[in-house]
């Protein structure tokens, strides 16, 4: 029976116009190239064709227990192939004149499936007309054990795919290569050929070799189903100019079509269902009574005894051949040496078994001189492996040797060899430490002659000055307690070798590094440069090398480096330079638009490199192994982090808006908006006449679930409507709720606060719900008190004519969505499920006097920022704090009363109360 395969998926939707040549056309047009289909009909060893059972949809291949093919694939049957071609419609006139594809067969490719299974042709042919048949072997070099498999031909969809060069090829089989190399800045190149291949190259001045981490990403290519062990998935490698190309294509497929898209390989309807157990060969231990190991030339000792010895096998029966020890009765000897041994029934092994409990016992006996002439491994007793026999798998192999009886080992006195150690350390170590002389060895096999331990260390003290030093012969031997033998009966512990030692003292790298110019945030930007520097002389001084260059945390890697040298090493009293480049192309922003903040890390990690060599060179006329090397040098990894930070202002606004994208990320594109000022035009502005700079404000850290329209506006303090507002802030007679909803500083009241507003007003909308990080600068001069970010809560109580609003600004934090029961009178909060929690102790305890960056590197690189937690710098001039609500928001100066001015210069500073950092 021939299994039909599904014709190519293009041909069953429309077939190319067949070309009908008339007497009259004066040229017969080009044919069109057509794929060939194909059927397939499996076959057994035996060379019987497989069809489908009852029930069944395909056929089934039962191959039995067969020995594993590790090495060389093991043949469990074939696979006949057979073109079909394409015959006209009825009707359609005279018989088209058709060009189909050539399918080429490899016999030295090969198709391996990741269950596997393997396909391969005992020869090489073209099929290129309906009709014509090729033989495949298929064969089985799959994990051991049992196995129940289909095996299912892939679509001319799966068995298209395009290569390196960009031409659409069409195979089944073969190795898939896929690599790519990268060029770096120091003439360097590296290949990714894996799904976890990657690599962050420099960019260099003038190059297109960017920043990126170059890894394999997916893309469409052909498979395998199910993808062998091993073999990439649906992988591309994200391509560079590297000058090399890129490689992408199978190597020895078994098939290869030609048409390019027009033509294809289509086995889809060829399948096979394969069941069996592969399994190795199994070996039979135990069988023999150690008696241990004696000296060459000593006494003869006789041996009279019996014993019963396990016989035991590892592996269980679905991985290892079954075995059979035939019973036996054994006797015999000579020279006056006398065994017995018996084995009372047939033996079964096909299961793992220990000495413990073993699978057969053997009863042996002997009377013998136990004798000590012969080096190596002695044995008295039996080889009892003819009495094996094995399931008669093709390819099986029976052990050859079983021996049974006694066994013990004579061995000679050992000798020591070595050669000369040479030590490193760094110049500055103060500490006692040991040095191994690791090419100390024995010169003969334990297996023939004794085993010795040693103590091959050599002990240095303190620091020494950078160079050579010599520190003198180390000798080895029992008499000094440096070499330890077995303790046999007649052993002599004469081995003894020396060694000399040198002492190589580096000194460490002179490494400096500057950077300019430094935002005022401390951050680096565009333009910004990094130099390293390498200060040091001399052979025995470490030179700085460059060990790693990452940029992180940057969507769609904003950032570039251009470095300036050829090579990560440093020379002595060399410099080079990276270059901080901002290269993310950005749409110009219009009145009306946020202003956008990039950020990303960069951390540089740096090394101490030396000439090992150089340095061993120069040891004139001292001889040294290569395996006689130590070192007592730590590592001297550093990493040196940056903060990039890039700004696209867009031009200042009382209102602005943008929309971002689900799954933006705050803390590496924020968006930023400053208040409009007065203008010689003519134009008022939007900035109250206290202050005598604009208030800005920034928002960051936080990702966005959905596409969120973020809107940012501003109210100035000035404006009539806004009277009510400020009052309820900084009016005495009006904010006692106010007053108690900020922090004041240790040890003052509510009551002994004036607070002020620092900031114009600041409306957000778009980030409810969403934990993030809002950030606005302050006027320092209108206010020297303790700055914090204010929320304004409006509370609105009766309805139409008898409706009243109530305006408290309340520290920030304190609307978030873990705070609810916020009592401003009582002073209390509910934090989580925790009642009674006192505002001002939660305002204390979530302080941190300093920058939100520094809140950041506090934390350290494993955590991140927490709702609640809130701040100021006042050397920028900028106040946050962590929330997940939106509302107007604004800067308030907490400024203790005139009566509270004693209170707090007789405790502490107000330079301490204002710039404590939390623990």
């Amino acid at each position: 029976m021939r299994l039909k395969s599904a014709r190519f998926a293009w041909l069953a939707l429309a077939i190319m116009p067949f070309a009908h040549v008339r007497a009259d056309d004066p040229t017969p047009p080009e044919p069109t190239p057509t794929p060939l289909g194909f059927t397939g009909v499996f076959y057994d060893l035996d060379n019987n064709a497989l069809v489908p059972g009852e029930g069944e949809t395909i056929p089934t291949l039962d191959v039995g227990r067969h020995i594993a093919g590790r090495n060389v694939p093991v043949p469990i049957g074939s696979l006949v192939l057979t073109t079909q071609g394409i015959a006209p419609a009825e009707g359609e006139g005279p018989p088209p004149l058709i060009q189909y594809s050539t399918v080429g067969v490899s016999s030295t490719g090969f198709a391996q499936f990741g269950n596997g299974l393997r396909l391969t042709a005992a020869s090489s042919q073209s099929l290129d007309a309906p009709g014509q048949s090729t033989t495949l072997q298929l064969a089985y070099n799959g994990p051991v054990g049992a196995y129940n498999t289909t095996l299912a031909l892939p679509s001319a969809t799966a068995n298209r795919y395009t290569d390196g060069s960009g031409n659409v090829r069409n195979e089944l089989g073969g190795s898939w290569t896929k690599q790519a190399s990268y060029g770096n800045v120091f003439g360097q190149q590296q290949i990714l050929n894996a799904s976890s291949s990657k690599v962050a190259w420099y960019r260099h001045l003038g190059s297109s070799y960017p920043v990126y981490e170059r890894e394999l990403v997916e893309t469409a290519h052909s498979e395998l189903p199910p993808i062998i062990s091993g073999s990439p998935a649906n992988q591309e490698l994200a391509r560079g100019d590297a000058g090399a190309g890129v490689v992408n294509e199978r190597a020895n497929p078994l098939l290869a079509a030609g048409g390019g898209e027009s033509g294809g390989l289509d086995l889809s309807g060829v399948t096979l269902h394969v069941t069996g157990t592969a399994v190795l060969d199994r070996t039979i231990s135990g069988g023999t009574v150690d008696l241990g190991r004696r000296m060459v030339g000593s006494a003869t000792v006789t041996v009279d005894r019996t014993d019963n010895v396990g016989l035991y096998s590892y592996g269980t029966d679905d991985n290892y051949t079954r075995l059979t020890l035939g019973a036996f009765n054994l006797s015999g000897g000579t020279g006056g040496s006398n065994f017995t041994a018996a084995l009372g029934s047939d033996a079964v092994f096909n299961s793992s078994t220990t000495p413990v409990s073993p699978v057969a016992t053997v009863a042996v006996s002997g009377r013998f001189t136990q004798t000590a002439t012969e080096l190596g491994r002695n044995y008295a007793g039996f080889d009892v492996a003819g009495y094996i026999t094995g399931e008669g798998l093709a390819g099986e192999t029976v052990q050859s040797q079983l021996n049974v009886g006694y066994t013990w080992a004579v061995v000679d006195n050992n000798s020591l060899v070595s050669g000369n150690l040479v030590a490193f350390t760094w110049n500055d170590t103060p500490e006692s430490r040991s040095y191994y002389n690791y090419s100390v060895g024995l010169e003969f096999s334990t297996e023939t002659h004794t085993s010795l331990s040693w103590n091959s260390s050599v002990t240095v003290n303190g620091a020494w000055s950078a160079g050579i030093h010599d520190l003198g012969t180390t000798t080895l031997s029992a008499a000094n307690g440096r070499v330890v033998g077995e303790g046999l009966e007649g052993e002599v512990v004469s081995a003894t070798t020396s060694f000399q030692t040198r002492l190589v003292s580096i000194a460490h790298a002179a490494t400096s590094i500057a950077t300019t110019p430094l935002s005022t945030t401390g951050t680096l930007g565009d333009g910004s440069r990094i130099t390293i520097a390498d200060g040091g002389s001399g052979l025995y001084q470490a030179q700085t090398q460059i060990e790693s260059v990452g940029i992180s945390g940057a969507d769609n890697l904003s950032f570039e480096l251009g470095y300036s040298g050829s090579s990560p090493i440093l020379e002595h009293g060399e410099s080079q330079t990276f270059d901080v480049n901002f290269v993310k192309e950005v749409a110009p922003l219009s009145e009306g638009d946020l202003g956008l903040v990039f950020r990303a890390d960069l951390t540089i990690g740096l090394s101490e490199w030396f000439s090992e060599y150089s340095i061993l060179d120069s040891l004139s006329g001292f001889s040294y192994s290569e395996d006689a090397h130590d070192s007592y040098l730590t590592s001297s990894y550093r990493t040196y982090t940056w903060k990039l930070e890039h700004r696209i202002d867009a031009p200042a606004a009382t209102t602005a808006t943008a929309t971002a994208a689900a799954g933006t990320d705050l803390g590496k594109t924020g968006f930023v908006l400053t208040n409009t000022v007065a203008t010689e035009g003519g134009d008022a502005g939007n900035t109250s006449a206290r202050f005598a700079t604009a208030t800005s404000v920034e928002l960051r850290d936080g990702t966005l679930t959905e596409e969120r329209e973020i809107v940012v506006s501003f109210s100035k303090l000035d404006d009539e409507a806004n009277q009510a507002r400020v009052a309820a802030l900084e009016d005495k007679n009006t904010n006692a709720s106010s007053r108690a909803a900020l922090f004041g500083g240790s040890g003052l009241t509510a009551d002994e606060i004036a607070p002020v507003f620092t900031s114009d007003i600041v409306s957000l909308t778009g980030l409810d719900g969403i934990q993030h990080v809002i950030q606005i600068t302050f006027d320092a001069e209108s206010g020297s008190g303790l700055q914090q970010v204010v929320w304004e809560k409006v509370t609105v109580t009766g309805e139409g004519d008898d409706a009243t609003t109530e305006i408290v600004w309340v520290n920030a934090v304190l609307g978030n969505s873990n705070i609810s029961d916020l009592d401003l009178l009582a002073g209390t909060l509910t934090l989580g499920t925790e009642t009674g929690v006192l505002i001002q102790s939660y305002l204390e305890a979530h302080f941190f006097g300093g920058s939100y960056d520094d809140y950041l590197a506090s934390l350290g690189a494993s955590q991140s920022a927490e709702l609640g937690f809130w701040g100021y710098d006042r050397e920028t001039s900028v106040a946050w704090a962590v929330i997940d609500h939106n509302s107007s928001f604004a800067v308030v100066s907490a400024i203790p009363e005139p009566s509270a001015w004693a209170l707090v210069l007789g405790a502490v500073t107000i330079g301490f109360i204002i710039l404590r950092r939390r623990a």
